[in-house]
């Protein structure tokens, strides 16, 4: 299996041939080298991420409707916590939405199964959206990435926000020894995942492939993630009418800008 070219719709759910199903829920749940080595479980990481979230939304004084998109399996969605937050998710995997249905808290008002470039909601109705783990760049045509952002820019109130997280520093993707890095993970069942990425620069893609090793069978799970150069970022969001609030390195330090050292890229976009 070639890891440089899955299929253009890699991000269906698994029952149609695409990347996300049970493999990538494994795969979500390791317990070691998450950012810098550090030891980490996945509870620790909820509240990493849903903590840093939450002081996004105090920093820039939002309240009322947020949207989750794309929200998984509701591991975010369903433990963020504001008070007087209501919340909406939305993904495009049916049974994903369904396992999050089943954690669903109070403050959860609906679930609904859609593509994201497609969201059925009124002009101007949230105050935030999180696009939260590597969840922005997914679609093989430019246009279909712009058109997502122009979809979150028509559903936003003035002066709304979005959250766009990514374990994708875009500084320092260009600088990958031999524009390839490795990753091999224990994960909690005993199996290994060993991830490979190969950054493209003229195609603005980096293609991966998860590679499960157990002690039956291997599998492999093949993605392309359109990447931006900070430049390419500020161009497109100006074009459709965001300002660019902030870069940063950390979803858990929100006065940290972006350095090439870090592991994450968060990107705030601000409705103008």
């Amino acid at each position: 299996m070639n890891p440089q070219f899955p299929k253009n719709e890699w991000w269906k759910p698994a029952n149609e041939g695409g990347f996300f199903g049970n493999n990538y829920i494994l795969g979500d749940e390791w317990y070691d080298r998450y950012l810098n080595d550090r030891l980490m479980t996945r509870k620790n990481r909820i509240f990493r991420e849903t903590s840093g979230i939450s002081d996004i939304v105090k920093r820039h004084q939002l309240n009322g409707l947020f949207l989750f998109c794309p929200c998984g399996n509701g591991r975010l969605l369903n433990s963020f916590k504001m008070i007087n937050s209501k919340l909406i998710g939305i993904d495009l995997n049916f049974n994903y939405l369904y396992h999050a249905n089943k954690t669903k808290q109070k403050n959860v008002l609906s679930l609904i199964n859609s593509d994201m470039r497609y969201l059925p909601f009124k002009d101007n109705v949230f105050s935030m959206i999180a696009n939260m783990w590597t969840s922005f760049g997914y679609f093989s045509q430019h246009e279909d990435n712009v058109h997502l952002l122009k979809e979150w820019y028509r559903i936003l109130n003035q002066n709304g926000l979005v959250i766009i997280h990514s374990n994708i520093n875009p500084i320092q993707v260009g600088h990958w020894d031999g524009g390839r890095r490795q990753k091999r993970i224990t994960l909690s069942n005993g199996g290994i995942l060993e991830i490979t990425e190969t950054f493209d620069v003229r195609n603005e893609k980096i293609w991966g492939v998860w590679e499960f090793v157990g002690k039956q069978k291997t599998e492999y799970n093949q993605y392309a993630i359109t990447v931006w150069s900070i430049e390419k970022w500020k161009a497109v969001a100006q074009k459709i009418g965001y300002e660019i609030v902030n870069i940063l390195g950390s979803i858990q330090d929100i006065d940290k800008s972006l350095s090439m050292e870090d592991e994450e890229c968060v990107i705030l976009l601000q409705k103008r």
